[in-house]
């Protein structure tokens, strides 16, 4: 485990391409983020960390919730997330109790 909070760039997949990737695991409610060739990924023990993407304005967003993938950048495998706009309701809801 690093000592020192870690940050990766990846990039978001489109629904399509995280499909053909995962044809059977992926729903409505996940997002890929990774590259064709490997190398740069979340990892065992990164699950529930954030992928947060940067708008136009600068401003930083909760994109998607670290979940799952196979390996730790292996080509053709990118990471998994929660599509944080998909469960935002559940999210809200569950906050205010």
């Amino acid at each position: 485990m690093a000592r020192q909070l870690q940050k990766a760039a990846v990039r978001l997949l489109s629904e399509q391409a995280c499909r053909r990737y995962y044809p059977v695991q992926i729903s409505s409610r996940m997002l890929c983020a990774g590259f064709p060739q490997g190398g740069v990924d979340s990892c065992s023990g990164d699950a529930g960390g954030p992928l947060a993407c940067r708008e136009p304005s600068g401003q930083w967003v909760l994109t998607g919730v670290t979940s799952w993938g196979y390996g730790c950048g292996r080509p053709h495998f990118p990471g998994v997330y929660t599509r944080v706009a998909a469960v935002r309701g559940w999210i809200t809801q569950n906050i205010q109790e």
